[in-house]
């Protein structure tokens, strides 16, 4: 138990000078760090260059539903209009 105690309070009065008072980040922080910007800014281009293609895609559908759907109208007109010029005569 004596030895225990003793091996205890050696550990406790350690001297502390050894201990730096301040950290000093090492160099590679710089190196993280424009990594880590390199990285934002082409994230950042990523997702402005997905959303625009995004926005044509829908435009792109969007135009191709149009011509569809007056394609269809046309015909339709042109059906019913098809009768009503034959009675007309």
């Amino acid at each position: 138990m004596e030895e225990t105690k003793s091996v205890i309070a050696q550990s406790t009065t350690a001297d502390v000078s050894s201990i730096p008072k301040s950290y000093h980040p090492p160099a590679t922080n710089k190196v993280l760090t424009e990594k880590i910007a390199a990285y934002q800014k082409f994230i950042s281009e990523y997702i402005v260059q997905a959303q625009l293609e995004k926005q044509q895609a829908v435009a792109a559908a969007e135009q191709k539903i149009r011509e569809e759907v007056r394609g269809s109208t046309n015909r339709k007109m042109d059906a019913t209009e098809e009768p009503n010029s034959e009675g007309s005569e």
